[in-house]
């Protein structure tokens, strides 16, 4: 999304985050309150961010705005949007950065029929509504750009509206290692998604921003891939398998390991004493616990770090 925005003139752009609470009066238009200076409140239209972006490539199709856009002929309008169409400086770009974490069905609300590529300002069966705040007309101008982001990981708010769906393309982004400069943090991610992939399949696999800034050949690369995976990686997959510590251990390349003082997860002593005494006649079970003091030892010597990640590829 960022290479593609830098592409666009600084006018000609704009970048939104959604998040549960965003709002269709944040994103076209709604009622403000404002406070007076003699303390009365008063109530006035505010236009959003994407109504905003719809007068700003109507601008740059040729009009002073979108509502002498929508004003105009079809005719007229058709032939002002054929003339520009692959001029990148008369083209706007509206990017939405995690698109599905908004109930896309409101924020849009009767406006999502108008973002169909055939229904744009400009196109064959372009659609011109009057909005229910202002009764003014609106549409979408054929010059707008919609790109949206999202995380299919996180399974909770993947699944986006269908409505919504079928008017993107999408385009699916998997981890680059190819980016990656650090050859031992590259072999070490692979490692660790094949067996996500495994498990839970390619949704859900790591992504490469984790060891992107270790260097090639930096001296202490073991210690940041250590703390990358203590930090940031464990606790996902914590998320990932719910603390099924099997599970993680596969991941980690333990699970047929005999655990020792370069181990990722310890036996949990206590804890397997205390089973085996609620259940004697069960076969022997291990617990284990995440060796926090271990590694953050380890994060002190890079040969201490080597010991903790290199058995992930072994």
């Amino acid at each position: 999304m960022q290479k593609i925005f830098a592409g666009y003139p600084e006018g000609n752009r704009s970048v939104i985050t959604f998040h549960q609470s965003y709002s269709y009066e944040e994103f076209i238009i709604g009622l403000k309150a404002k406070t007076k200076e003699d303390g009365k409140i008063e109530y006035s239209y505010e236009k959003g961010v994407f109504y905003n972006a719809c007068e700003r490539a109507a601008v740059l199709a040729g009009y002073s705005s979108l509502a002498e856009c929508c004003s105009d002929t079809k005719e007229s309008r058709n032939a002002k949007f054929a003339a520009i169409a692959g001029d990148t400086s008369r083209q706007f770009l509206f990017c939405i950065d995690e698109i599905n974490r908004a109930n896309i069905s409101a924020v849009f609300g009767d406006l999502i029929s108008l973002i169909e590529e055939n229904k744009r300002l400009g196109a064959q069966n372009e659609m011109i509504v009057r909005l229910p705040y202002t009764q003014e007309l609106f549409g979408v101008p054929a010059n707008l750009r919609l790109l949206g982001t999202m995380n299919t990981a996180d399974r909770s708010i993947q699944i986006l509206d269908t409505a919504l769906r079928r008017r993107f393309q999408f385009k699916e982004y998997l981890p680059d290692y190819d980016v990656l400069r650090n050859e031992k943090a590259k072999t070490v991610l692979q490692a660790i998604n094949d067996r996500i992939r495994a498990l839970l399949g390619q949704d859900r696999q790591i992504g490469h921003s984790y060891f992107y800034d270790i260097e090639a050949s930096a001296a202490d690369e073991s210690i940041r891939i250590l703390k990358a995976l203590a930090n940031k990686i464990i606790p996902l997959l914590q998320e990932y398998f719910y603390n099924d510590v099997e599970k993680i251990r596969f991941v980690l390349g333990e699970k047929d390991r005999i655990p020792d003082e370069h181990s990722f997860y310890i036996e949990d002593g206590d804890a397997t004493a205390a089973f085996s005494r609620y259940d004697s006649d069960s076969e022997e079970t291990s617990f284990y616990i995440l060796n926090t003091e271990g590694i953050a030892s380890a994060s002190m010597s890079n040969e201490s770090a080597s010991a903790f990640i290199d058995h992930i590829t072994a």
